[in-house]
Order: structure tokens, then sequence, then C-alpha cells
């Protein structure tokens, strides 16, 4: 009974700070950010595509202004937000509810701690990339991104599954670049030197299919010998 009337008493103190933030005074705070979220998401839809352009006068971006106000969110209300956007939203709030994720897990911001990554959001994540038809890359390489914090074998097949699968080059290279920076190799591709990337992205995809089966993650940490991946001998 004392825990039920803490969370309530909990609850109603969050309720009351988010009243007073701009923007919240009406609608429920939880589906307030969830909107943010989807704006999010569309704006950097339209800025990746060149339809969204900056405007000199204004001190932030419409996706930076954003980012900036959740920064204000109660902790409670964000995170819950952010499970609810990454489990049942439409691409624009899963794209806007992954970066804001990321960005919780890489740096402290707003004076709250980096967040550890949440176990059940690499099989969530891992499943919404499995599903992607691989068409719009910024939608791919935010749901993508924060699976990096996964560092698991797993995860790099499944980063790497989805770079054979798609028909944009856009895609199979992001994907590409991720995965091989979990197992400590760095491609440092060169996009104005489109012959040299291709041949790094390509050499990487031959020294996946070999050795995908001896990849291993220690203590979080790929398996490195003399600067390359230790693959076990047989």
């Amino acid at each position: 009974m004392k825990l039920n009337r803490a969370r309530n008493a909990l609850l109603a103190y969050l309720l009351l700070v988010m009243a007073t933030q701009p923007g919240f005074a009406q609608g429920d705070p939880v589906s307030v950010v969830r909107g943010q979220l989807r704006d999010l998401g569309k704006f950097m839809i339209q800025r990746e595509t060149g339809q969204l352009q900056r405007n000199p006068s204004q001190k932030r971006s419409p996706a930076d202004e954003i980012i900036f106000q959740l920064g204000k969110v109660p902790d409670e209300v964000l995170l819950t937000a952010l499970d609810q956007s990454l489990k049942m939203g439409n691409r624009e709030e899963r794209i806007g509810a992954a970066i804001e994720y990321s960005n919780l897990m890489q740096i402290d911001v707003w004076k709250r701690r980096k967040l550890a990554p949440i176990p059940e959001y690499k099989a969530l994540l891992i499943d919404h990339l499995e599903k992607d038809d691989l068409t719009l890359p910024s939608y791919t390489r935010y749901i993508a991104f924060p699976l990096q914090d996964y560092p698991s074998r797993e995860v790099v097949l499944a980063l790497m599954s989805a770079a054979q699968r798609t028909s944009v080059p856009q895609i199979r290279e992001t994907l590409i670049d991720y995965a091989s920076q979990m197992v400590g190799m760095y491609l440092e591709l060169d996009p104005s030197r489109p012959v040299e990337k291709e041949m790094l992205l390509s050499g990487f995809e031959a020294w996946f299919a070999k050795n995908k089966d001896k990849i291993r993650f220690v203590k979080h940490r790929p398996k490195h010998l003399a600067g390359k991946v230790a693959c076990e001998k047989k």
C-alpha cells in the first residue's frame, strides 16, 4: 500500500513538472513526447533527403530544437515514451526514438547520467532490422546505430544479413561500416575515392563470409591479434 501511494505521489509530481514545461500544457505527457519523437524522425528524413533547409535566422534546426526540448523531459516520462515509440511507433517515430536512445547511451546529456543499454532492446532492434524493407537509408541507419552498443556475434550477423539483402548502396555501406567497427576493423571509407571504398567494402564482405562462424567477443570486446580479429582455428 505504501509503495502504491509513493508511486502515485511520484506520478503526480511528474505531471506537475510536465505542466510547467512549454508545449506540455495539454495532453498526456507520454503522448506529447511520442509526438515530438515522431516529428524528430520526420525532420531527420526531410533533412537527409534535401527536403528541409536550415533557416539561417534560427538558433537551432527543427530537429535540434526537439532534441533540446527532450532534454527537459523527466526521466520516467521520456523512457516510457521511448519504449512505446520503439515498440509501437511508425517509421518516423522509431527514428526519433532511436536517435534519442542513442544520445542517452553515448553521452551525459542535460545533467542525466549516461544510460546503460537496455537488454530487451537488443532483440527488438534486431527484429526491426530484419523486417526493414531496406529502402530508406535514414531509417535503417538510426535503427541499426544503437545496436553497436550490444557487442555480440548475433548483432554482427544481423547487420551483415541486412547489408546482403539491400539493393541500396548507401544502406549497404552503412551496415558494413557498423559491422566492421564492431569487430575492430575500421575501413576508413572515403567517398571521394569510390573505387578504393568498394574494395574495402567487398574485402570485408569476403572476410566475413570466411570468418563469420569464428567471430567471438570477450567481455564485450572482439578478440584481437596483431591488430586483426583473431579467428579461432578448428
